[in-house]
């Protein structure tokens, strides 16, 4: 029992003396560490490499605190299938390299804290599968971007999350974004493949406090190249303030507007929101009497002459718990063909027609089975309102049972249904075929009986 005891006030007096080491477990970082980091010294977690000529430094997983302002010439700091945590404790990262980011948070999870400064033509750089949460500080340029060959079709993104901080300049291509508050100048430029959800914070820019632009690539030849919308911008409250507008918004799928307060405040001022948009119902649903078409607008924005910018042409509205929300692209669906089944040996093509007009398919729309492109030889595509026919040659390489269409059209909205493919039913011979034989059959057998009485009769009475 005394030495069940003993260990028991052994093992509490240990977990006194070392639970505070457990919680303070941050690894303080100087120039030094990073110094001798080059060297080969990798006790603080830290490997240093080069990459081509880029000086790279890479964090082993954990909480890293800055013990004094961090100058790291032409390196920068990569964060790569890690989970790590910076403390900056209000000091300073600065960075002279040009070609990459401060830190760079490849394909793991960096958060910022301790309200410092990372300086650079650069601060951050998040891309695809990586997470990066800001919780305050102050950044130069942020950036959050994914870039995927035209023909990958995976759902990969880069992640920001942003508590709070002020920023000069934040980018995004292809992420998922969530902006709690911050302070926002400049610039705040949300590029196609985008999914972005703001809920509070100060946007200020010279011209225009928060743009949108669908992702456009010249060069077709490019493995890149593609013209893609933004998926969704969710704005839920913050002040947005612009010379010439404050929202100025391009190629989103989805705008959902449910506080805020958008103001045009310069000399130059010409709408508190502007939007590029074919659909002008469900704007003028959306957003009331005072959205309307401004040709003088469309020229000062967008240098176009289409007749397709809407705008409220007040300089300043307040949204306060409304809940209008713009479906620029329309739901495209299925008017016939839906579900489908070919048989093999009986069907000449598949058909299917769709809600979607023609002229969005015709030029620079896709046709997917099972996640795989269609050549264009194997299909046939006509008006009335988008017809695709799947050639017999095509369908019946197939395999049997299920299968996904996919109809992608030029505006980056996509169509799906399923289709079956069968054998055709071994052919029975048909029941009247069956009867007739029968009753022929029947007919010659009576016939015979009937002779072969008469015979037996005749020899008997003979």
């Amino acid at each position: 029992m005394r030495k069940f005891t003993k260990e028991i006030i052994t093992f509490v007096f240990a977990l006194m003396v070392f639970s505070p080491f457990s919680v303070l477990a941050a690894t303080e970082i100087t120039n030094e560490d990073l110094e001798n980091a080059r060297g080969g010294d990798t006790s603080k977690g830290i490997t240093f490499e080069i990459e081509d000529t880029l000086e790279i430094y890479n964090f082993n997983e954990g909480e890293y605190k800055l013990a004094e302002n961090l100058e790291l010439g032409d390196a920068f700091f990569r964060i790569s299938q890690a989970n790590v945590i910076f403390d900056l404790d209000e000091k300073n990262i600065s960075s002279s390299v040009r070609t990459n980011a401060v830190i760079e948070v490849d394909s793991g999870v960096a958060t910022i804290k301790g309200n410092g400064t990372i300086d650079g033509l650069t601060s951050m750089l998040v891309s695809c599968n990586g997470t990066l949460n800001i919780e305050n500080g102050t950044y130069t340029r942020v950036i959050a971007s994914c870039i995927k060959p035209q023909n990958d079709t995976s759902t990969k993104l880069s992640h920001l999350n942003i508590q709070n901080g002020t920023f000069t300049d934040v980018q995004m291509e292809n992420a998922d974004v969530v902006v709690e508050d911050g302070t926002f100048k400049q610039q705040f430029l949300i590029w196609g493949g985008s999914s972005v959800e703001i809920n509070g914070g100060t946007f200020e820019d010279t011209d225009i406090a928060l743009s949108t632009v669908p992702m456009a690539y010249p060069d077709d030849s490019s493995p890149y190249a593609y013209d893609k919308p933004v998926e969704a911008l969710v704005i839920n409250g913050g002040k947005f303030t612009g010379e010439i507008a404050a929202l100025k918004i391009e190629g989103v799928k989805n705008l959902i507007l449910t506080g805020g307060t958008f103001i045009a405040s310069g000399e130059r001022a010409v709408a508190a929101i502007a939007i590029l948009s074919d659909d002008e119902k469900s704007l003028i649903n959306a957003l009331g009497e005072n959205c309307s078409y401004d040709p003088e607008l469309e020229s000062s924005l967008y240098q176009l002459n289409d007749e397709r910018t809407f705008a409220i042409t007040q300089k300043e509205i307040s949204v306060i718990n409304n809940t209008p929300e713009i479906t620029i692209d329309t739901k495209i669906e299925f008017l016939e063909g839906a579900n489908q089944t070919y048989i093999i040996g009986e069907s000449d093509t598949a058909l299917f027609r769709l809600s979607a007009d023609y002229s969005l398919f015709e030029t620079g729309g896709k046709i997917y089975v099972d996640d795989k492109l269609v050549d264009a030889s194997n299909y046939t595509s006509a008006s009335g309102s988008t017809i695709i026919k799947l050639l017999k040659s095509y369908m019946d390489g197939l395999s049997l049972g299920e299968h996904v269409l996919k109809v992608e059209f030029n505006n980056g909205i996509t169509a799906n249904t399923k289709f079956t493919v069968k054998n055709a039913p071994s052919k029975n011979p048909n029941t009247s075929d069956n009867v007739l034989t029968f009753m022929i059959v029947l007919g010659i057998s009576s016939l015979c009986l009937f002779i072969i009485r008469l015979y037996l009769r005749k020899n008997k009475t003979n």
